[in-house]
């Protein structure tokens, strides 16, 4: 079929019951990608082996990615790209005026409505997200995913797209950074990737009309890679130093005031309370070395990271 791939809409939400209440907006096209299983079996009839290709119409892989830029959230409201998260291993809880997700062991699956040009991709309570959020110094933050599971059918719907009231809140840019060490320094930021680095593992068994179909997440390794551009007159002594320190604490403040404080009802603020250098890799960029340090958040009596916004 012939479609405008530009014409898309997403729809998320964690559970069964996904509706056109659950749009997150992408700000680049949602290419999905449905693949079958294929089994292919010898036939001998004692004179001329011959191959048949059988399709399981019932397996069928769905996949799409998601590039969402983060907005700021009302006092009471929850952000857009809540779900989007709940089913990349996070929870959701409020505590007073202020909304927070945070990372949680327990995975929850959601499901899925793709309008593309006029055709309905859906999924079930099958999918999960395998997501990244970028944070660079003075621009938008933005949350990369790549969403997986099972389509509900090989062959998408044919039904209009949505009609759809964009998100009139401004964009989240990023205000500052602060990474504190235990032994009272600040490392300098310009650049943060945070990864969930999930193993995405996949059940497929029969039982009732369509068995229990759905993708799953076995591990994750919560990440943060900084990147800074690095003196030359450390250059040699800090990686050292960097391993052997453990961080304190993370805080990442997203449209903050001219203090690079948080603003009610404005601001979203990430925090981590405690991380490790595990690798540091640098580059040449505009005559200057950069240095990418990847910080492995760990669990300890709090969250490993923190995503909170409403009163502060």
């Amino acid at each position: 079929m012939l479609t405008n791939s530009e014409l898309t809409a997403v729809f998320i939400k964690q559970g069964q019951a996904v509706s056109t209440a659950d749009f997150i907006e992408t700000s680049e096209a949602a290419e999905v990608k449905i693949q079958t299983s294929k089994i292919q079996t010898n036939r001998m009839n004692g004179k001329m082996n011959t191959d048949a290709t059988i399709t399981d119409t019932c397996k069928a892989n769905l996949e799409f990615n998601v590039k969402h830029t983060m907005r700021s959230v009302p006092i009471g409201e929850k952000p857009e790209y809540m779900d989007l998260l709940l089913v990349g291993g996070f929870k959701a809880k409020q505590v007073g005026d202020q909304h927070q997700i945070s990372n949680d062991s327990l995975l929850s699956q959601g499901s899925a409505m793709v309008y593309v040009d006029g055709w309905k991709y859906t999924s079930t309570d099958s999918l999960i997200s395998d997501v990244n959020i970028q944070l660079q110094v003075g621009q938008p933050a933005t949350i990369n995913a790549k969403v997986s599971g099972y389509a509900d059918s090989i062959v998408p719907v044919k039904e209009a797209n949505p009609v759809i009231t964009l998100n009139p809140n401004n964009p989240l840019v990023v205000s500052c950074a602060t990474i504190l060490t235990y032994d009272g320094s600040v490392i300098p930021t310009e650049n943060i990737v945070i990864s969930v680095n999930p193993d995405v593992k996949n059940i497929y068994t029969m039982g009732g009309a369509q068995g229990l179909k759905k993708d799953y997440i076995g591990n994750y390794k919560l990440e943060m890679k900084v990147t800074y551009p690095e003196d030359n007159a450390t250059f040699d002594a800090q990686p050292k130093a960097l391993k052997a320190e453990l961080i304190k604490e993370i805080k990442i403040v997203l449209n903050g005031d001219t203090n690079g404080d948080p603003i009610d009802g404005v601001s979203t603020v990430i925090t981590s309370s405690f991380a490790q250098a595990t690798d540091i890799q640098d580059s040449a960029s505009d005559s200057r070395i950069n240095r990418t340090v990847t910080y492995r958040l760990q669990d300890g009596t709090t969250p490993a990271l923190v995503i909170a916004n409403g009163k502060f």
